[in-house]
């Protein structure tokens, strides 16, 4: 309990050194921690030891959402990512942004300037009117004038994506209009296109509606799944003029493409002064069972409450893993691959057996939890709802909690963790029901 206390005191701040605001929250995962043996290893802008965070990344920087909601921050390897006004632990899947230089560097204000390194855009009318940084956000603002008849567009990177179909990819881009407007421009547009002997036609996503309001509350979305042979992607801003005189100001920022995958994580971005694709590596979260005082068999509680922004992808995504080091023996609390439905699993030297809880509504905080029997027993409450069960599970040699994921890495949560209770005894199903019910969002 002692080594559980220190923790909790040196995590009493984000990973940004920000203080904890969401006070009322984290006194009543305090007050929890004291009760019934229980331990609280995460909380509004707290993560507790014996529970620990690895996320590889050689020099990338991870970005979340800083408390006051509206500027992103980077972060390095292995810190916790505590974010926005909720303070949630953001935890994400391994993902590539592939486009090389989001932080838009290289460029030269002028007309028509120079584009900032890897990029590219037609030079007739076109002004670099200049960089910065906005909501922590690197940006370029361009401005087209003149009375273009045909297309034109910004490309955001020119040898193209890396890409190998049939994989979904996503592309994500913050916009914002800093002057003038689309008079005569019809079709202004963000996709990502598919190269393959020219140019595919791919449905894209209208940035019609664009404003002038903050960058970090606009930000664009396009994602494909092409059938055929493509191996590069070309992520691009596109517009056709109609002859009629032009004259906007658009702001670019945070450009990303995800070459595999269905929705758009968090900006990853390079070191700054060396442009290239960069990988964040999977927020992988674990404790030893040991180190929590729950022996072999798994009997124990563990309560969850997080939100998630979206379903899940073409890979389920696990909130509580219990298991032996592999995948073939585990008790697990998951949102099964494609939907939005949450489950529990048991499995047994592979053979598996599932419940179903409930479904959540993206982007709308949570609350589940799990009981094990140790005599192969798992019982799960959806925010309260009826305990649905699965018997048949492992009763020997567990080792691990794992959340967010499984010992194979091939189940990551992308989404944010608010709170996680662990008792190590199981609860009678109304008990486990009032507990969960109980939980704050």
């Amino acid at each position: 309990m002692a080594s559980a206390l220190l923790g909790l005191h040196q995590r009493l701040c984000d990973g940004a050194g920000q203080p904890v605001t969401n006070l009322p929250a984290l006194a009543w995962w305090k007050a929890r921690h004291q009760r019934a043996g229980g331990r609280t290893l995460a909380a509004p802008g707290l993560l507790a030891l014996p529970l620990a965070l690895s996320r590889a990344q050689v020099s990338t920087s991870s970005t979340a959402l800083g408390a006051d909601g509206v500027t992103w921050g980077e972060f390095g390897a292995d810190v916790p990512r505590f974010n926005g006004v909720a303070r949630r632990l953001l935890i994400e899947g391994q993902r590539t942004n592939s486009v090389r230089n989001p932080r838009m560097e290289g460029a030269v204000a002028g007309s028509p300037g120079t584009m900032p390194t890897h990029m590219a855009a037609a030079n007739a009318g076109r002004e670099i009117v200049g960089t910065g940084v906005e909501s922590g956000i690197p940006f370029i603002d361009v401005r087209y004038t003149g009375s273009p008849a045909d297309y034109f567009d910004m490309n955001f990177d020119t040898a193209n994506v890396v890409y190998n179909s049939p994989d979904t990819a996503t592309g994500s881009v913050y916009l914002r209009l800093m002057g003038g407007s689309f008079t005569n421009i019809s079709a202004p547009s963000f996709g990502i296109y598919g190269v393959l002997f020219g140019f595919v036609d791919n449905p894209v996503t209208s940035i019609a509606g664009l404003t002038n309001a903050p960058l970090i509350t606009q930000r664009f979305t396009a994602t494909q799944s092409f059938v055929g042979t493509i191996t590069q992607l070309s992520p691009r801003l596109s517009f056709i003029g109609d002859g009629g005189a032009i004259d906007f100001t658009i702001r670019i920022g945070g450009i990303q493409v995800e070459a595999v995958g269905a929705f758009a994580s968090s900006l990853i971005l390079p070191p700054v002064s060396a442009p290239a694709a960069s990988t964040r590596g999977a927020d992988l979260l674990s404790a030893t069972l040991a180190s929590l005082g729950i022996s072999a068999n798994g009997a124990s509680t563990v309560l969850w409450s997080g939100m998630i922004p979206h379903e899940a992808g073409a890979l389920s995504m696990d909130l509580i893993d219990v298991d032996d080091g592999t995948a073939s023996n585990r008790l697990v609390l998951y949102v099964s691959a494609g939907t939005k439905k949450v489950r529990v699993l048991r499995a047994l030297a592979g053979s598996t057996s599932v419940g179903i809880l409930g479904s959540y509504v993206p982007g709308t905080p949570f609350r589940a939890g799990i009981s094990l029997d140790g005599a192969g027993r798992l019982a799960g409450s959806f925010d309260g709802g009826t305990v649905a069960a699965v018997t048949g599970g492992p009763i020997a040699g567990l080792t691990t909690l794992r959340i967010a994921n499984n010992a194979t890495s091939t189940a990551p949560l992308s989404g944010e963790v608010g709170g996680l209770l662990v008792l190590p005894l199981a609860l009678s199903d109304a008990d486990l029901q009032a507990r969960v019910a109980a939980l704050p969002l």
